[in-house]
């Protein structure tokens, strides 16, 4: 598949990106309205709610994934709710927060996700580290642990789609090996059916984690 990127639009918006052994990845900050957008959109018939973020969170992802494959296309969803191109055996995942949007693309499953850092996670740090994490995180310090954090966070999440089954409990299913931040690689062991190594790579840039498969 050829990769390419035929929006002025989508030219001056895309932020990251980076060629992987398997596929693409793209960010995209949003700094355009849903009503600019939508123009753009040739791939599905545009959805339209009340929610202004949601309408742009979906048409951007839509014209994300326009600059990064070559036909048209639809994405449709399997039973477990995971997203796939409708002609096409590439596989995808999309994430969004706040002012970004980003796309993978990829010739076999794949996982990717975006998250604003922010103290508040401590609040949910118990429903996705096991024993053998918290412990790794002891010895550092408040600023530290915080990027360690969105680092598993994102990982763990990334990996879920990836997986793309549900009834995955992040404590108890994923284990994420010890790791350095300052590599932006970690190893993680998904358990479920059977036992699944990935390798993720991350990123950090204006405040945000981000989080994808690369093996």
């Amino acid at each position: 598949m050829r990769y390419f990127c035929d929006f002025q639009l989508v030219q001056l918006a895309i932020v990251f990106k980076k060629d992987l052994p398997s596929g693409k990845l793209a960010v995209w900050e949003m700094i355009e309205s849903p009503d600019e957008l939508y123009p753009q959109l040739r791939c599905e018939v545009p959805i339209f709610r009340n929610n202004k973020q949601r309408n742009l969170e979906w048409v951007s992802s839509r014209i994300l994934l326009q600059s990064m494959v070559e036909e048209n296309f639809k994405i449709e969803k399997d039973e477990f709710g995971k997203p796939h191109l409708s002609n096409s055996d590439e596989q995808i995942s999309l994430t969004h927060c706040q002012k970004f949007t980003a796309a993978i693309v990829s010739d076999r499953p794949t996982g990717v996700d975006i998250e604003h850092v922010n103290p508040r996670i401590e609040r949910i740090a118990s429903r996705f580290l096991n024993a053998s994490e918290a412990k790794f995180l002891r010895p550092y310090n408040s600023e530290e642990r915080l990027q360690y954090l969105y680092a598993i966070w994102c990982a763990k999440e990334a990996v879920y789609k990836a997986y793309g089954r549900r009834a995955v409990d992040f404590a108890d299913h994923m284990n994420v090996l010890p790791f350095k931040f300052e590599e932006r690689k970690l190893s993680l062991t998904l358990s479920k059916e059977s036992e699944v190594n990935y390798t993720v790579a991350f990123e950090l840039f204006d405040e945000h984690v981000l989080a994808y498969t690369v093996d």
